[in-house]
């Protein structure tokens, strides 16, 4: 018997890619549909669902886009979150710790069988890093806009 998971995505004006959210007494990080967010030149990063065979997880990468590697990049704490009435909390992460990269850098969690969350919303997180030749490490994360939800399986 096969397991299929459709994840829907419904879009929102406040979520165009690049755009910033207003948390209380905080900003968070930059909202995108499932995709990708381009920082001024230089890095383009990307948080993604990770459908498989009726299992989800979540992807992250980051690219330098600079002609000439101008950037080292690395992707960390990539995590697929649920809603919990009140907060976002944690349901799968991968702390990738495996460094600096020159071109590109990819982080992905396991994948689980989502059909004990049927109607979740759900959203991917990821923190970002890249370090330019001048040696200044810039930090940032990238989340999806949170209106994904599990559905059908």
């Amino acid at each position: 018997m096969s397991l299929r998971t459709t994840l829907t995505l419904a879009a929102s004006a406040a979520t165009l890619a690049g755009s910033v959210a207003l948390a209380p007494a905080a900003i968070a990080a930059p909202v995108v549909q499932n995709g990708c967010a381009t920082m001024g030149n230089g890095v383009q990063r990307c948080v993604l669902f990770s459908p498989v065979g009726g299992r989800l997880g979540a992807k992250a990468s980051i690219t330098d886009t600079a002609a000439g590697g101008q950037f080292a990049v690395r992707v960390t704490n990539v995590r697929l979150q649920v809603w919990q009435g009140d907060h976002w909390g944690p349901y799968l992460q991968a702390d990738d710790a495996d460094g600096w990269h020159r071109d590109t850098d990819t982080a992905l969690t396991e994948r689980r069988n989502i059909c004990g969350f049927p109607q979740t919303r759900m959203r991917v997180r990821a923190s970002f890093s890249w370090r330019g030749t001048d040696g200044v490490v810039h930090s940032r994360d990238l989340v999806t806009d949170g209106t994904a939800r599990a559905m059908e399986c």
